[in-house]
């Protein structure tokens, strides 16, 4: 489990940008007390997801602002 911080390190994005995807279920997360913690295969997943999609140009790309 790895928690916003660390996410946020290996996204490259801001913190808001990591609440707006838990909130549209673009990334699966648990709240545990006040943190979010994000299974590191769900993470990965993610990451490949995005690189297939941007590489085969077709979906939805994540933009982090």
């Amino acid at each position: 489990m790895m928690d916003t911080k660390e996410f946020r390190s290996l996204m490259h994005c801001t913190r808001l940008t990591v609440y707006r995807w838990c909130k549209h279920g673009v990334i699966p997360c648990v709240k545990v007390g006040r943190k979010l913690l994000f299974k590191r295969s769900d993470v990965e997943n993610l990451i490949q997801h995005n690189m297939r999609n941007k590489t085969s140009l077709e979906g939805d790309f994540l933009v982090c602002r």
